[in-house]
């Protein structure tokens, strides 16, 4: 094993995560034009998935956040099947927004960016 070193790089990375963290974040109301971008993310405790949109200005900004702690056979699903987990929890959760327009979507699971529809 190597051992860690904790040096000025990561000391300046962890002082600007805090001040990330301590940022408020101001959600967006949704606009009528503009791309839905639906982020997910699933762990063994947990599941959570962001909405966002890129509105007229060309910046994306936050619409909604939820997230869930996962419940019985989830805990035991493999890293794919919870990422598709999550995705579906997304589609559910902000179904009144993606429901009818076409969005993009992000997740860290390779599996899943297999799956492309045109």
């Amino acid at each position: 094993d190597v051992p860690y070193i904790w040096g000025k790089e990561q000391q300046d990375a962890m002082e600007k995560l805090k001040r990330k963290l301590c940022d408020a974040v101001t959600l967006t109301r949704p606009s009528s034009t503009g791309r839905f971008i639906l982020y997910t993310d699933w762990s063994k405790d947990a599941l959570g998935v962001c909405l966002h949109q890129k509105q007229a200005d060309g910046v994306e900004r936050p619409i909604a956040f939820a997230s869930r702690l996962t419940r019985g056979p989830e805990c035991n699903l493999a890293s794919s099947e919870g990422e598709l987990a999550a995705f579906v929890y997304g589609l559910g959760k902000f179904r009144s927004y993606l429901g009818f327009a076409e969005f993009d979507a992000y997740t860290d699971s390779s599996a899943l960016k297999t799956l492309k529809t045109n």
